[in-house]
């Protein structure tokens, strides 16, 4: 089972030692093979001789990060390792970062047990530090002033902020942080805070700290903004990459529209939070990201953050949302969603309108614990541009539609994502809507998925692993290139691997994908690998393959074989099962779900597992 362990912990360093925007995977491959051939060690220090790192020293040396001296592998005076140093012969033994800054021994790290202090690092005003380990005067340039932040009584808005005298308002650490200037982050204490918070660009604030040693868990000093406002904490236009809120938890104010507001123009870096909707009349969300406004081209990053939807109110646009974008490039990645259980509209992420660049990438969507909505969608994307990656998703029971992936109208690249359906009637593992006239060809790629139709059996339903819907009265539509999917019917009594729900819409091509139609608990009353201008149902493979308006080849009809095929379980390829070995390399993913590659050549795995 793949755990990307989404509400973990990875904001102890400071954050100008880590990249705010998510790294594809092909790179992070790339990037630790030149590190596993950045061996040279070309230094000519000797024993005693000054260094900053190892390769200062000459070989069979070390720079000891206490003393910066060049000392013999295995000599006493380095907390490094067992018996006071390094194992003899190694190098990698004395290089350690113990912070987690992104500085380790070997590169100068001064303070290896403060996540703030490290060559290069911005001053920490308040800290009584040399953060950057230069051997500076601490706090020179702070004018008196520090950013640390925490409750009465030991915070008060008339001491100058520093570790020892804190401020008692987020606001007012802002304000300690504009006047110093240049880039000083804020630092918030365990606590709750009732007040209206802004970002201001270059300003981060940090939260997730205690207040006697001032160490960062955020997951254990829980530090909660409950912001008084209907938008919630605001990032305002002009606010760049540079600037990060990570490691609080976010309240909504009930009643309100939100708990965080991304205006457009806002560029910002949001991490590792936990985000909680309101309960409100109209449309609850726990994101909105440049709601009504033009096309943007800032592209936030929301990652690593827990979403907890609340309860919307009926009508459009109510109902809630984990992530409501609009018209903006957004990078939506590592989010943890929980739906809420109680609306007539409920997404995990949704974008209606978009711009080429959003991605959505491996985030995981579940159901609230008890509750029913009327309708759902995991993810559900209305315009074209979206790379939609390796998200896992389970949707809950609904009234009506419940599908666990939306695409309405768009040209889009979907791959190795675990899309459950949900139990609905309908319900889909993936929908495909086309609802106005337009260009009759689009331009889709759904690659590498496994997309399950949801359903329960004998509740009169229907479920379908892809389910494609034209409603437009004008055009028919070509969308889709569906490529080593493995495609599961669902259970519910009428239950398809696919289907055209309506006439006029057929996808472009139908290559090596493994239709299944599940058992289900009771037999269906009708199934099939595929229903045909929502009139002919296909119960032989020879039938699909023999599609005549569609590139259909290499279609297999097999149970995959999965090690648990339910929401949460192990999505990897048995031993033996028929999809290994048994899919087409047209246009195939570098990497499967979990970054595994993908080989390059003929006969990759079907599904988002590559064994």
């Amino acid at each position: 089972m793949l755990d990307r362990s989404h509400t973990s912990d990875a904001a102890t360093s400071h954050p100008r030692a880590r990249a705010h925007s998510p790294v594809p995977l092909v790179a992070l491959l790339a990037l630790a093979a030149a590190a596993l051939g950045a061996g040279c060690r070309c230094g000519t220090g000797g024993v005693g001789d000054q260094c900053s790192g190892n390769d200062d020293c000459d070989p069979g040396l070390y720079c000891d990060p206490n003393q910066s001296v060049c000392m013999v592998l295995g000599d006493a005076g380095s907390d490094s390792g067992g018996g006071g140093g390094p194992d003899a012969g190694s190098d990698a033994a004395a290089c350690v970062d113990a912070d987690g800054d992104g500085v380790d021994t070997c590169e100068g790290d001064c303070d290896d047990n403060d996540s703030r202090t490290y060559p290069t690092a911005p001053e920490v005003c308040g800290d009584g530090v040399d953060n950057s380990c230069m051997g500076g005067t601490p706090d020179a340039n702070c004018m008196g002033l520090g950013t640390f932040v925490a409750p009465p009584p030991l915070g008060d808005n008339a001491q100058p902020g520093t570790q020892a005298l804190p401020v008692a308002t987020i606001a007012q650490g802002m304000v300690n942080a504009m006047t110093i200037g240049g880039s000083v982050d804020v630092y918030v204490a365990a606590g709750t805070y009732d007040e209206a918070v802004t970002m201001i660009d270059d300003v981060t604030l940090l939260g997730g700290y205690e207040s006697a040693g001032w160490t960062r868990d955020p997951a254990v000093n829980v530090t909660t903004i409950a912001d008084n406002t209907t938008s919630g904490v605001v990032v305002p236009t002009g606010v760049t990459g540079v600037t990060e809120l990570s490691g609080f938890t976010i309240t909504a104010m009930p009643g309100g529209n939100t708990a965080l507001t991304i205006a457009g123009g806002a560029d910002p870096f949001i991490f590792n939070n936990v985000i909680n909707g309101p309960n409100t009349g109209g449309r609850s969300t726990c994101i909105e990201i440049n709601v009504g406004g033009a096309a943007n081209t800032s592209s936030p990053t929301i990652q690593r953050n827990a979403l907890h939807l609340g309860d919307g109110g009926g009508g459009w646009p109510g109902g809630s949302a984990g992530i409501w974008s609009e018209l903006t490039p957004a990078a939506i990645v590592e989010n943890d969603v929980t739906l809420s259980g109680a609306d007539i509209t409920v997404w995990g992420i949704v974008s209606f309108s978009s711009v080429p660049g959003l991605v959505i990438q491996f985030n995981r969507v579940r159901p609230a614990v008890t509750g029913t909505n009327n309708y759902g969608a995991g993810i559900e994307v209305g315009a074209d541009g979206a790379y939609i990656d390796s998200n896992d998703i389970g949707m809950g029971t609904c009234y009506q539609s419940c599908a666990g992936i939306v695409l309405e109208v768009v040209s889009a690249v979907v791959t190795n994502n675990v899309s459950f359906g949900g139990v609905g009637n309908p319900s889909a593992g993936l929908r495909v809507v086309y609802e106005n006239p337009g260009t009759t060809l689009r331009d889709l790629l759904v690659h590498s998925n496994f997309l399950e139709g949801g359903g329960m059996s004998g509740t009169q339903g229907t479920s379908v692993g892809v389910d494609m819907v034209n409603l437009s009265a004008v055009n028919s539509v070509v969308v889709g290139r569906f490529i080593n999917n493995i495609i599961e019917s669902g259970v519910a009594d009428y239950r398809y691997c696919m289907q055209e729900n309506m006439g006029g819409i057929d996808p472009e091509l139908l290559e090596a994908n493994d239709y299944f139609i599940e058992p289900g608990s009771s037999p269906a009353l009708v199934s099939g690998l595929y229903r045909d201008e929502a009139l002919t149902t296909m119960t032989m493979l020879s039938q699909v393959n023999g599609l005549p308006e569609i590139g259909a080849l290499l279609n297999i009809s097999y149970d995959p074989l999965l090690v648990m095929p339910v929401v949460g379980g192990d999505y990897h390829l048995m031993p033996g099962s028929p999809c290994i070995d048994a899919g087409s390399s047209t246009e195939l993913p570098a990497l499967d779900f979990e970054g595994d590659p993908r080989p390059g050549g003929a006969y990759p795995d079907i599904g988002p597992d590559e064994t």
